[in-house]
Order: C-alpha cells, then structure tokens, then sequence
C-alpha cells in the first residue's frame, strides 16, 4: 500500500469531510473537490475541470452517485467505485429492479411505467399506499408514497412528464408496499469479494420524536448489533448482487449501500445506491478510522480484507439550519468556541460551511455533524450532545433524539435470558442426530410425530409450560397451569391431522406437597373435558436440582391420525384464518415476567386476566377435511408458525389486536412481539377462498388474510 501517497475526495459534503479526516488521520495527504469551509483544514481544496485531471492523485474516492453516474470511473484505475455501467444500480430504478428480477435478488412487487395508459393500468395491479419511484437520481425527492389511487395516478403522471420535480421525468417504478423496519447494509466491494462495514442506524425525520418532513439524515450511530441469522441473510442478498453483475460482464469495484426493508425476519432489497451513506459514514469513520482506510486500501489492490468489528460507539447529531430540507436558510455567521478541539472523545464535521472574510458562513440545510465516540452508546450520545455547546448560529436546530433508546423498548426476549438463536442452533443440531425408521413419517410442519406401525397411525408429541409456571405456582392457578399443559400438547396434535387420546406427566419436584395433588387433580379434570386420560406419569422428587418451592411439569401427548394435512397444496390466493387466542398462552413468559418485574406492575390491576390458561383447539378437529393446514402458534410467535406451513410462500395478512396485546407494545417493539408472542391468534388455518366463510364459522375463527407472493402484515 506503499504506491498511496495521495487521496482525493470528490464532494463537498458531512460524509466527504469524514473519509478525507480518517484518511489525514492515517497519514495521507489529502485533496477535496470542491470541498467545503472545513475539508482546507484537514487538506486542500482543488479545482478540477474535468475527470482527466484525476490522473494526478494516486487514489480518488468519489463521494456522490452523480460523479459516478457520468463515468468518473470509465477506464481510471486509480477511482475506487463502479464506471457507469455498475453505476445505474443507484442511477436507474428501472435497471436495478428488473436486475433483481433477472438476478432472483427478494425485492417488492414491482411493474415499470413509461407513459400514462402503462401507469393506470399498472396502479391498478397494486394497493395502497401506492409506491411510485422515479427512475433517475432526484436528489433524494424521487419516492413518493400515496394513499389514495387518484393521488397516486395524479402524481405519478406528473413525475413522467417532469411536472412535479425540476429535470426529473421518464419512467417510473410502482412498487408494492412492505410493511415492516429498514436496515442498511453498507460493504466495500472488489469484484465478487466484500465486507460489510459496522451497522449504524440513521433517523430520516427533520424533529425530534419522528416529525416532521424526511431529510437526507439527521444523525446515526452505531455499531447497530443484528442477529447472526439476519446478516447472514444480507450477505446472500451482497453475494447475488455481486454475482449478478459478474454475469452481466460489470466489474464493480468501491462501495455498495443496499437499502433493505425486514420484513417478518426477511430482507428485501428496496434500493441500490453506488456510495457510501450520509450520515451513516461520520458515524462508520468515527468507530474506527484506521480499520475503515485499512479496508479501502486493501480491497483498491485486491488484497484479503474482511468485515471488522469496532470497539468504540459513534454517535452523530447533524446541526441544521432553519428550513432544512425544503428551504434552508443561508448566509448566517457560524460561531464555533475559539478553544475547541477535536479529541478521541468528540468531532467535528464540516459540511454546509464556506468561508467569508475569514469567518464560516452557513452555505447549506446541514451544517456540521457533532461526532460523540464513547465506549458505550450512552457515553458517545453524551459527548456528541455536550460537544454541541460549541456550536451556534442563528435558525440551528438538531434532533434531540439520536441514539436514545427509549425505555418501552428495552425489552426482548433475548435480554429476558432466552437466547432464541442459541435455542434454534440446539433444535438444529438434534435434527442431524435424529434417524428416522422407515416407521416414522416425517411431518413437514414439525409439530408432532407420526409413528405408522399401527392402523390407524399414531402421533406423539411433547411439551412443557414454560416459566408462565412461576406465576402459576405464586397464585396458586392449577386449573390454568393444567390447561396450559394440555393445550400446549393437544394443539400440536391437531396441526397434523390427529386428534389427542392419551397424556402422560412427568412432574419434576424438590418435595412432593399439598399443591402437587391439587394440580394433578385439576389436570386430570381439564383432559377429561377434551375427552382424553390421563393413562401414566412420572413423579421426581430431585432435591438436589429443584428449590423448595419451585417445581416444573411436562407433558406426553399420544393421538390416532385421522387425515395427513395436504400442505403441499396451499398456492397463492388460499385464505388464512385465525381462531383467537385466550392470552398469551404459553410462550414468551421470560419476556413478560420480566416486565412484570421490572415495571412494578400488579398483575391483578391490568384489565385484562393474564394467567388465563391455555385454549383447547377442541373445535378444529370437525375440519379435517376442508382444510389443507393448520399452525399453532407457540415458540417463535406468529411469524414462525406462518413459516413453518407456508414455507417460502408469503402472506398478506391483517390483525386485529385484543387487550392484552396492546398492553405488551408498550412494552416491545412490534418486530419482536411479532417473532415472540401469538399477536391474538393461537391458531391458523390455511384452506380454499371458496369454503373459508363457511369453515371460519365453524371454527369460530375469523378471515385475516391470504397466501401471496410477498409478505405484509398490517395491524
């Protein structure tokens, strides 16, 4: 890396100003184009009349997608980004979703419009909100998201004549709506070769609290930790691109940003861009400096270089003027305390800023970007808030929001003590350890076991109640505790086409008490309302393992097939029906105690009774046979047992929430009540449009979506 003794940057902005500083940072000399205020102290700023005036820098970085879209990269070696065929991923919509298309890369349902008659009609092959892209670069104005047909049809024609946004016009994009959070995904590229650059998250509103018009960022931080599972997802969706492009002949080389929307533990690609992200870059340079220019360097000479994790945290809070985004104000003094410096703990970064007379002037909507870097989040959030007491000019305003994490939402099933990723690893290690006789039928949806030695074949299954038992055993609930068990067992049962006959208990115990009887009485009472017995059990006195008053409980369930479920017939269009849950039911309780727990709450005060048992499927059973399969929503909550029957299918479904889920979001975020709770419904079914009305009736269930293409969930 030695033949590196120059580097330009190309732009004049926040993101510019950071990738010049960790390269000045590591020893470099630095040139920008244009520049702004701030990059002269760092470097220099030059003038370039046009990109053969290039050749003189040993590296050049380009900053924007406009440099590469007009081909600053054609035939330069010493550029490190796509030449102009690699950049119409971010510079054309069209071209990067029919590559997705092409390239089998998960992307929303898309048609392309290039005229009004093509609009209409495609409009009409979606619903709302409407989602209409633009197909070239629009500074960042070329998404609109309407909700009423007219509107979209309205604007969408007036963005393929260029009424609505000056020099923009052409095709669009109308894309189907996801419903679900954003990630972004940022990597430097060499060829098929990446690694992923630290997550960060940005905050798009211009206000605090989410408000206001959407902007190019108003801050970031980072490192932003995702599940294993999930980044290994992101990087199939790096590796499909990269390959993509290999097969359509484009060496793509610099950077690649891909904008992805999850939804239900699934990445689609909602956009490409070329470059890296504003402002995520400050807070990605900010962890790690070294480690960022060590990267870039290594992947310029095609040397091994590979994802890196930082040991500090980044926060950036971008001070903007009044009026940012649509009409920032200009021309105001900028008056920075004469005794700052930048330290390891707080940065400054310069972006809308000129030079008058000696003094900096406001010459853009963002500003400066205060860079807060801590060895927790909470620390670096500090710094970049205190570092801002520096900082004044007249109509200045930031987001006082960045990187606080707000206290409903300190809560997930992981940080309660259950690991559900470690729990899935352990599931899959036994089920390379399981052989199965030519006597066991494997069950697709894994809910029970099939054992076809006896005609009819029977079906076995197993499960507990979980840490709801605590609660439980404090206010002395056996007929719930036993309704739990039962359900638990019973309703995986049913999933494959059995109806349950005989239960077996274990009871783990330190001493056998007064409250054991009483529970095994209540058991056997509740099976005997399903019409199932109680044929044999197992009791443990273990003092050595169990406390004086805990104790646990399992269940053994054994059932007579009555019809294999046809699952492998569902298709696109079958409805999906609900039956209601009775409350939580038996999964997430880690979660929920610890609320509980931590928010002081009396259980007996929520208007709603929490440790309600189990419901008793009972009812689905009469149909067997019009039904093509059946889920019970347990472990993994509704996402999983969507999962686990229509496999790679979609859904489009609509939930209603009943009381007690309304009380948990509070609590949690939507994405994980979602993957951990049953969201109102412990049971689905999954059958012909033509008969669902009639077998919703039956089961007391209700409609709440169909099998699609895509998947959106909408509350």
């Amino acid at each position: 890396m030695s033949d590196i003794k120059n580097v330009c940057i190309l732009g004049s902005g926040g993101r510019e100003y950071a990738i010049g500083w960790a390269f000045k940072k590591s020893g470099y000399s630095v040139y920008f184009y244009p520049g702004n205020a701030g990059t002269k102290k760092i470097g220099e700023n030059v003038e370039i009349k046009d990109f053969s005036e290039l050749d003189k820098f040993d590296l050049v970085i380009p900053g924007s997608e406009e440099y590469l879209v007009k081909g600053v990269a054609n035939n330069k070696n010493n550029v490190f980004g796509p030449d102009s065929n690699g950049a119409k991923l971010e510079g054309s919509k069209c071209f990067a979703k029919l590559f997705m298309k092409k390239h089998d890369i998960p992307t929303a349902r898309f048609e392309i419009a290039t005229n009004q008659q093509t609009l209409y009609d495609a409009l009409k092959n979606f619903n709302p909100p409407y989602v209409i892209k633009a197909d070239g670069l629009a500074a960042g104005k070329g998404v609109l998201i309407c909700n009423s047909f007219d509107e979209a049809y309205e604007k969408g024609k007036q963005l393929i004549t260029g009424q609505l946004i000056p020099n923009v016009k052409g095709p669009v994009v109308v894309d189907e709506f996801l419903n679900g959070w954003e990630l972004s995904a940022i990597a430097i590229v060499n060829g098929t070769k990446f690694a992923l650059l630290p997550f960060t998250k940005d905050y798009k509103r211009a206000f605090t609290g989410n408000k206001g018009p959407n902007t190019g960022g108003m801050g970031a931080y980072g490192p932003v930790q995702i599940d294993e599972k999930l980044k290994e997802k992101v990087e199939v969706l790096f590796e499909k691109t990269l390959s993509g492009l290999k097969k359509d002949g484009i060496h793509y080389k610099g950077f690649l940003y891909i904008g992805l929307m999850i939804v239900n533990d699934e990445p689609y690609v909602l956009e490409y861009n070329v470059r890296l992200g504003d402002p995520e870059t400050e807070a990605i340079v900010a962890m790690d400096p070294e480690k960022f220019v060590e990267n870039i360097l290594k992947a310029y000479h095609s040397e091994d270089f590979q994802d890196y994790k930082p040991q500090r945290y980044a926060v950036d809070v971008v001070l903007a003027s009044e009026g940012y985004p649509d009409n920032p104000k200009k021309g105001q003094m900028i008056e920075i305390n004469p005794n700052y410096r930048d330290s390891e703990e707080h940065l400054l970064f310069y972006a809308g800023v000129s030079e008058k007379d000696g003094e900096l002037i406001v010459s853009g909507g963002r500003v400066l970007h205060s860079i807060g870097i801590g060895e927790t989040l909470e620390k670096a959030r500090e710094m970049a808030y205190e570092n801002i007491k520096n900082i004044s000019f007249e109509g200045m305003f930031y987001r006082e929001d960045i990187a606080k994490l707000d206290k409903p939402y300190k809560y997930t099933y992981s940080a309660s003590g259950v690991d559900v990723l470690r729990n899935d690893d352990f599931t899959d290690f036994i089920k390379s350890k399981i052989k199965l006789p030519d006597w066991v039928i494997k069950e697709p949806t894994g809910y029970a076991t099939i054992l076809n030695f006896t005609t009819p074949a029977v079906v076995l299954t197993a499960d507990g109640v979980g840490s709801k038992l605590l609660l439980h055993i404090q206010y002395k609930r056996w007929t719930d505790a036993a309704k739990d068990l039962i359900g638990m067992n019973y309703n995986d049962i049913i999933c494959v086409g059995a109806i349950p006959k005989a239960f077996v208990d274990y009871l783990g115990v330190h001493h056998i008490a007064q409250e054991h009887y009483e529970f095994i009485e209540a058991l056997n009472c509740e099976l005997e309302k399903v019409n199932m017995s109680l044929v044999a059990g197992e009791t443990a006195e273990i003092p050595a393992i169990y406390t004086q008053n805990d104790w646990d409980v399992a269940g053994f369930c054994v059932g007579i097939l009555q019809k294999r479920l046809p699952i492998e017939t569902i298709e696109y269009g079958d409805t999906i029906i609900g039956i209601p849950a009775s409350g939580f039911h038996s999964n997430g309780w880690s979660l929920i105690r610890k609320i509980i727990q931590e928010e002081n709450i009396d259980i007996s005060t929520l208007p709603f009774d929490i440790l309600t048992g189990t419901r008793i499927y009972n009812q689905v059973p009469q149909v067997f046979n019009s039904v093509k399969a059946i889920a019970h929503v347990t472990g993994g909550g509704i996402l999983r047992a969507l999962r686990r029957i229509l496999k790679d299918k979609g859904w489009n479904i609509t939930l209603e929430l009943p009381e007690y889920m309304k009380w948990i979001l509070q609590y949690v975020e939507l994405e994980e009540a979602l993957r951990t709770f049953n969201m109102g419904y412990g049971m689905l079914l999954v059958t012909d449009k033509k008969i669902a009305e009639k077998i919703a009736q039956e089961v007391d269930g209700k409609i709440i979506g169909e099998v699609s293409q895509t998947t959106k969930i909408s509350i």
